[in-house]
């Protein structure tokens, strides 16, 4: 697992040094703005290339075989189905806040400005999905079962979003550890990442480059196709860190998740633990 996760990362920040040395050369210490949009577009897609190459230079290494779950098994209906249903459930959550006056749009942008949101979407859910569920999430159960590896990863993955994210509120951990145990248990279910990647991207997409509203308490406005503005008590609106600090939220990741878990239970998919009991 130690090896997995440092070889994604060592060869993504290897990768980002080496494209800062080319940007460097090739645009000077202070790129303008039009090279600027062109780097934010163009290295994400780099940078997801270098992190799914070294997740299947992993598993060629420690299983060699080609990832079981790359396959191009229901690769269509994951990722539209996935990427429908991550955008769907971002949107009823926004809509209840803006019933609620939690959320208004006060300007929209050219469409063309979402395009960087979009590499970057696929770069970092990719690294995301690929580290926790790709491979914490299968070397845990593999040794703790189903049950223990979906919370203890979702534990994982939250604990990482709450370090490098800034002051997030105690429902907002709620929303992250909710959110962690639906695209878990979505990769639970289906075995593939597809269905876990297209959730994640199509919440992230439809979050910071639609509706504009931050993601994980980072600023998406300017990628952006709608400038939103919150308003209202924190609880509703989540404020600074985004509609990932609403109660609303935290009720819809909570329900999904119920939902796709108990879809796993039902079919009797869990792995049991395979070390003893003392």
């Amino acid at each position: 697992m130690i090896f997995g996760v440092t070889l994604i990362l060592g060869g993504t920040l290897g990768l980002v040094v080496v494209l800062q040395q080319i940007v460097a050369a090739l645009f000077g210490p202070t790129p303008d703005m039009g090279a600027q949009r062109t780097v934010s577009t163009v290295g994400p897609v780099l940078l997801a290339a270098m992190v799914f190459g070294t997740y299947i230079l992993y598993h060629r290494v420690v299983n060699d075989c080609w990832p079981v779950d790359l396959r191009a098994i229901n690769l269509g209906r994951d990722l539209g189905g996935g990427t429908l249903a991550g955008a769907g459930l971002f949107t009823v959550a926004l809509g209840a806040v803006w019933l609620a006056g939690g959320y208004s749009v006060i300007a929209v942008n050219p469409l063309w400005i979402v395009l960087p949101a979009v590499t970057g979407v696929v770069f970092f859910v990719g690294i995301e999905e690929t580290i926790n569920r790709g491979i914490i999430l299968p070397e845990l159960e593999s040794r703790l079962g189903s049950w223990v590896a979906l919370v203890f990863s979702s534990v994982i993955f939250t604990a990482y979003h709450i370090v490098l994210t800034t002051n997030p509120t105690a429902v907002a951990i709620g929303v992250i550890f909710g959110a962690s145990i639906l695209i878990a248990g979505a990769y639970l279910l289906t075995r593939q990442l597809w269905l876990p990647i297209a959730l994640h991207a199509g919440w992230n997409f439809t979050q910071g480059a639609i509706f504009g509203v931050a993601v994980s308490g980072n600023d998406a406005s300017s990628v952006a196709l709608l400038v939103g503005e919150s308003a209202g008590p924190v609880w509703l609106s989540g404020g600074q860190y985004g509609l990932e600090g609403s109660v609303v939220t935290l009720a819809v990741v909570t329900l999904a998740g119920a939902a796709v878990v108990w879809q796993f239970h039902r079919r009797g998919l869990a792995v049991p633990r395979s070390w003893p009991r003392r």
